[in-house]
């Protein structure tokens, strides 16, 4: 803009010019004056002047814009006052934006670039849930050799690997580099292979029973392996290969006596070969692409190596988070009988959250080139929001109701109060996880991550001082640090949502 001078403001004080105040409100097209014939146009100096730059008058949304294109133009201070009576360039603006109504072009809708079909939501809930089936299986393989700890920590390690393979993955191939994202699966499975090999070998050493180090170092190296089919959109190769092993494990959970004793020595053998079929499926699910010899960290900015990472952290909480029975165990606590029952919410709805996530975001996308203005968007936003939230939370509480229902039918002397409350912990969860998953897609991956951070510290804090307790008082505990991680986390979700900034 022009800076104001000593001129400007004398012919202020004289009455030459007229000073604008506030812009009045842009006038409708009912308001304007309606042709009387074909060659009566105005000869007055604004109208004219408003032809000249109509396209610049029609789409503004404020007199700033259109200072800003009148002195583009080159219509100054001097000339605003020496042709058109008005003291400054943005006085002449704002009449232009009063007398000129606002008609933005029509644009085409703009597509769902979130959309995806119902199916593939369903399959990865699928994919998702049917490995508990084989973890359980395998406890039950296991037996007294099936020592917690071994098994819990690769499963934690995991999941922040996974999310960090996940992030370069979908960078690189979505940059049609194929040969990177290779490069890339191939240390990682490379990385965890060696890991696992060299922790079976000492698991002896420190007292860990070898068949359950070789458990938990598998469960590391599948969820790798799964995670790169997952970003090559091969789900349905996957649930291909978890139908053995997840069909051996739901009978022998459900057998006795003989049948049981032949499948429980099947279980390890058909999930090795699970194992090493998806490994040698994942890379070849990355083939193709350019042979060159660019290193990977020089096709990734320094921005997205701290994206992967955060996300990995955020993995991570959210795996001990989710895994706070099995930290219960590890305190003291004996883990509820029926625990697969009372995490059944968690499982069931994570192909719901995943969809709802997607539907959040494409609606919002659809909303905002909808909306004119910036409150009608954040009102039909937190609706969405608010809709979402009711599904889920529905969905979890009527799945818990229903396997609790279940169990009281086929084991009423394991349902207790307990198994109950933990049931209420997981269907809560489920939200938690959604609105975290949401905060990730939005770009507040370190936000979601510090929150389900703080609320497993907040329980680790809480763990020794109530597992000794016979009542439900660790539960109930559970029950509460999940509600305030839901509500804190549900106003940190539709702050970022709401604004139309975070969809852009």
């Amino acid at each position: 803009m022009s800076a104001p001078t000593a001129v400007d403001e004398g012919a202020l004080l004289r009455g030459i010019a007229r000073r604008a105040g506030i812009a009045a409100p842009r006038r409708s097209p009912e308001d304007a004056d309606g042709y009387s014939g074909p060659d009566r146009r105005s000869r007055d100096r604004f109208a004219l002047l408003a032809r000249e730059h109509d396209t610049l008058c029609v789409q503004a949304t404020d007199p700033w814009e259109i200072a800003a294109g009148l002195e583009a133009a080159g219509v100054d201070d001097r000339r605003a006052r020496a042709h058109y009576g008005v003291a400054s360039v943005f006085d002449l603006a704002v009449e232009l934006f009063v007398n000129v109504p606002r008609r933005p072009p029509e644009e085409p809708p703009p597509g769902d670039p979130w959309y995806r079909p119902v199916r593939h939501f369903v399959l990865r809930g699928v994919v998702n849930a049917l490995p508990a089936v084989a973890y359980l299986a395998g406890l039950d393989v296991l037996g007294p050799r099936a020592v917690l700890a071994p098994l819990l920590i690769p499963a934690v390690v995991a999941a922040g690997a996974a999310q960090v393979l996940s992030v370069l993955d979908h960078l690189l191939l979505g940059r049609g580099e194929r040969a990177a994202a290779r490069r890339v699966l191939l240390f990682t499975l490379g990385g965890a292979l060696a890991v696992s090999a060299a922790w079976v070998a000492a698991s002896p050493l420190v007292g860990v029973n070898r068949g359950a180090a070789m458990a938990g170092a598998a469960q590391l190296v599948y969820v790798l392996a799964a995670t790169a089919l997952l970003v090559a959109g091969s789900d349905g190769l996957l649930l291909v290969l978890l139908l053995p092993v997840v069909g051996i494990g739901t009978a022998l959970l459900v057998t006795h006596g003989p049948v049981a004793d032949l499948l429980r020595q099947w279980i390890l053998p058909t999930a090795g070969v699970t194992l090493a079929v998806a490994i040698v499926f994942a890379v070849l699910s990355h083939r193709g692409g350019r042979h060159g010899r660019q290193a990977v960290l020089e096709l990734l900015s320094p921005g997205e190596v701290g994206l992967a990472l955060e996300c990995g952290l955020y993995g991570l909480a959210a795996s001990l988070v989710v895994a706070f029975p099995l930290l219960d165990a590890l305190a003291g606590r004996p883990a509820p009988h029926l625990l697969p029952v009372a995490m059944a919410p968690l499982f069931i709805t994570s192909g719901l959250t995943e969809g709802l996530v997607h539907w959040l975001r494409g609606g919002a996308v659809i909303a905002l080139h909808a909306s004119t203005i910036t409150q009608a968007f954040a009102t039909t936003a937190r609706s969405a929001l608010r809709r979402a939230v009711f599904l889920q939370s529905s969905l979890a509480f009527l799945v818990g109701v229903a396997t609790l229902w279940a169990a009281a039918l086929l084991a009423p002397a394991w349902l207790d109060a307990r198994l109950a409350l933990v049931a209420t912990v997981c269907a809560g969860l489920s939200v938690v996880l959604l609105l975290t998953a949401l905060m990730v897609s939005l770009g507040r991956q370190r936000e979601a991550g510090l929150a389900l951070g703080a609320a497993a510290v907040w329980d680790a804090a809480l763990r020794p001082l109530l597992a000794p307790l016979t009542l439900p008082v660790l539960e109930l505990a559970h029950v509460v640090v999940v509600v305030v991680t839901l509500v804190g986390v549900l106003l940190l979700v539709q702050a970022r949502y709401a604004s139309p900034s975070a969809h852009r």
